[in-house]
């Protein structure tokens, strides 16, 4: 089981370099499209390496490496679809945290010190529906009609699945 694992690791590493460096110089529309696109290679690129590579890895100690392939690879193709989420989920809390925001907002003035004011002006609800809206269009989950805002089908299936995933998670809907 350790073989899948650390070779799904370094997949998702590798690809983790690559992912930011193609969202930081394409500046994509969808960055889950990027995310997903520049991932589906890491399945086949996976299931070769493992083929072809020893069970121990050539460094690993027999009894770490006693397990039967089949186990083995579906144990690191299930750790390389959960490296690749957090990978995502990452991306998107420090791509849109307002935590963080906030913090980055210090650093852009001098002496990094703001009066409540300056950082409602800097960061104000307005402002980060604003942006929040946009990104969506940008993404294609919602249209803008006039001065109303509608989900797209792909808007209305990522509202059912994050209902479903508050649901299943017992958070607050």
């Amino acid at each position: 089981m350790l073989k899948g694992l650390l070779l799904s690791a370094g997949i998702v590493a590798i690809w983790g370099g690559a992912a930011l460096w193609l969202l930081r110089h394409l500046r994509p529309g969808s960055p889950l499209a990027v995310l997903a696109k520049s991932f589906a290679p890491a399945v086949p690129v996976f299931c070769l390496a493992y083929a072809l590579t020893p069970a121990t890895l050539g460094f690993l100690p027999a009894p770490l490496a006693a397990t039967p392939e089949p186990l083995g690879t579906l144990d690191g193709l299930l750790a390389l679809a959960l490296f690749f989420l957090t990978g995502v989920q990452f991306y998107y809390h420090f791509h849109n945290s307002i935590t963080l925001r906030l913090l980055a907002e210090f650093r852009r003035v001098p002496r990094g010190a703001m009066t409540l004011a300056q950082l409602e002006e800097a960061c104000g609800l307005e402002r980060l529906l604003d942006e929040r809206l946009r990104a969506l269009e940008h993404a294609r989950l919602v249209r803008r009609r006039g001065d109303r805002f509608y989900p797209s089908v792909a808007g209305r299936l990522a509202a059912a699945a994050a209902r479903l995933t508050r649901a299943v998670l017992r958070l607050n809907p």
